[in-house]
C-alpha cells in the first residue's frame, strides 16, 4: 500500500526538483514515524525501493553556506534569514521552532550514524552562539566538508 507524501514534503521535493535537484517519489522529506516527538519529523519510505536507486541528490544552490567556515558563522548566516527570502522559504517554512536536540539520542540512534560522514559531523563539539533556535538547527542539521566549509542540508 502506498502512503502520499506529506504537502510539506511535497514543497521541499519541487524546490529541490527545481534547482536541479531530485528527491525519489518513493519517499517523503517531512514524513512522521511513531517514534518521532511532538515537532519532530522524519524522512520516510513510501513504497518499497529498489537497492541502488538514488534517493535523494541535493544541489550545492540548496546548501546554506556561510562566508567563514564555522559552524557559528552559519549559526549567524541562518539566523540573519526570513520566510520573506523567497528561494529560501521552502526550507525554512521546514524547520520546527524548537528542534529536536541529539543530546536526546540514544546510543542505538547514534549507532545508526556509524560509518558516515555526518556520523563524525555530529558528534564534533559545538560553539555557544547567541540565537538559540538557529544554533540548535545548525547542530541538528549540518556538515562539515572535506574543503573545511560548513553547510546546512534541507530536510
Amino acid at each position: 500500500m502506498r502512503r502520499s507524501r506529506s504537502l510539506e514534503g511535497h514543497n521541499l521535493a519541487v524546490w529541490l526538483a527545481h534547482c536541479g535537484g531530485f528527491c525519489n517519489a518513493s519517499i517523503d522529506l517531512h514524513g512522521k514515524l511513531a517514534c518521532d516527538q511532538e515537532g519532530e519529523f522524519s524522512v520516510v519510505t513510501l513504497t518499497d525501493i529498489a537497492k541502488g536507486s538514488v534517493l535523494l541528490r541535493i544541489p550545492a544552490a540548496c546548501t546554506l553556506r556561510a562566508a567563514e567556515s564555522t559552524r557559528a558563522a552559519l549559526i549567524r548566516r541562518l539566523a540573519g534569514l526570513t520566510q520573506m527570502e523567497l528561494f529560501w522559504a521552502p526550507y525554512l517554512l521546514l524547520l520546527p521552532a524548537e528542534p529536536p536536540s541529539l543530546q536526546v539520542w540514544t546510543a542505538e540512534e547514534f549507532n545508526l550514524l556509524s560509518g558516515t560522514q555526518i556520523g563524525n559531523a555530529v558528534l564534533a563539539p559545538v560553539e555557544h552562539a547567541p540565537v538559540e533556535r538557529a544554533a540548535h538547527v545548525v547542530r541538528t542539521r549540518s556538515v562539515h566538508l572535506e574543503d573545511g566549509s560548513w553547510i546546512l542540508l534541507p530536510g
